[in-house]
């Protein structure tokens, strides 16, 4: 935890640079969408705010029985203690400049009354993997299906040959990783070592790597019946999102009616910025640019895509709001009675 801290406050001057640099980008996004045009779509939203958190409520769920999961051992983590435990992590990393440094360690240390911190790291780290690698998936057909169904001109052509190459070297090498396990991590440490290129006090950590690292890359093996639950779960969170997506897009816009195809590009465009730009705060002004371009090559206007992305992004604060919420009660919980 303290090594994650020391990351996190070495992180902090790029992730102020980003934050500025983020809302000058969202600035922009906003003025060249129109101010108005944006102002009408959140209007037509109205009430229908509602729908998009609950549906964003149903993807930390899935998120949270992936999690689950993945969890070894006994006693097995309780759903509502993991699912404040991932609002809370979550809500640490999207509004600090300390992002994954410090939500996912977070999330891990919440629940050590129940599971051990050495159970719920590895379970942590399962769970990302299959969820980061499922989104590269959902990446790759996003681009094959544009290279298919639409009529690109400009960059988008050559950016999604791109897209889909990388899917599939990066789908590739993960299979490999997990088929070959080859100790990329461990391996890497001990070649340093043996060099003399780390300390010999660390020398003990390499044990922990090794261990860690079976534990993540041999959890198919050593639990084949959970594999299939995982993967659904994974199914399910996406498929949420891209109804999200859908349904923002059905209110928002009022002269065209929006495409299951329409909703998964928006979401693997936003998949893509998220794996790209996690320094970057709340993803300011990024994801408002790349959707807003998105939807303008898609033939709905700037604003749709400006639009989609705000929401997107007034959904993440109120879930971040829940999540310091919890946070302070524990807090007040903790606290000793004074007197």
């Amino acid at each position: 935890m303290d090594e994650s801290l020391d990351s996190a406050r070495r992180a902090v001057p790029l992730a102020a640079i980003s934050a500025v640099a983020g809302l000058a980008l969202l600035a922009y996004a906003i003025s060249t969408a129109g101010v108005a045009e944006i102002a009408e779509g959140l209007r037509r939203l109205g009430a229908g705010f509602l729908a998009i958190v609950a549906l964003s409520g149903l993807r930390f769920a899935c998120r949270t029985w992936g999690w689950m999961v993945c969890i070894e051992g006994q006693p097995r983590l309780r759903f509502f203690e993991a699912f404040e435990a991932k609002l809370i992590g979550d809500a640490l990393g999207n509004l600090t400049p300390m992002g994954l440094f410090v939500s996912e360690p977070a999330k891990a240390m919440l629940v050590r009354r129940t599971v051990q911190v050495s159970n719920a790291v590895p379970a942590m780290l399962i769970e990302n993997m299959v969820c980061a690698l499922s989104g590269v998936v959902m990446i790759g057909l996003g681009a094959l299906a544009v290279l298919v169904a639409l009529p690109l001109r400009g960059p988008l052509r050559p950016l999604s040959v791109a897209l889909l190459a990388g899917a599939v070297v990066t789908i590739g090498a993960s299979g490999w990783l997990m088929t070959a396990r080859p100790g990329l991590m461990s391996g890497f440490a001990g070649w340093l070592h043996r060099r003399g290129l780390v300390p010999h006090r660390l020398h003990a950590a390499l044990d922990r790597v090794r261990s860690l690292e079976e534990r993540v890359f041999g959890f198919a093996t050593r639990h084949p019946g959970r594999v299939p639950w995982l993967l659904l779960l994974m199914l399910a969170f996406h498929l949420v999102t891209i109804g999200e997506a859908y349904v923002t897009l059905a209110y928002i816009t009022d002269t065209v009616t929006p495409s299951f195809l329409t909703a998964y590009l928006f979401e693997a465009i936003n998949k893509l910025v998220t794996v790209g730009f996690t320094f970057v705060p709340l993803r300011l002004g990024v994801d408002e640019a790349a959707t807003g371009y998105v939807a303008k090559a898609l033939q709905l206007g700037t604003a749709t895509g400006v639009t989609l992305a705000l929401v997107r992004k007034a959904r993440m604060l109120c879930w971040s709001a829940v999540g310091v919420a919890l946070l302070a009660r524990r807090g007040f919980r903790r606290r000793p009675a004074s007197g």
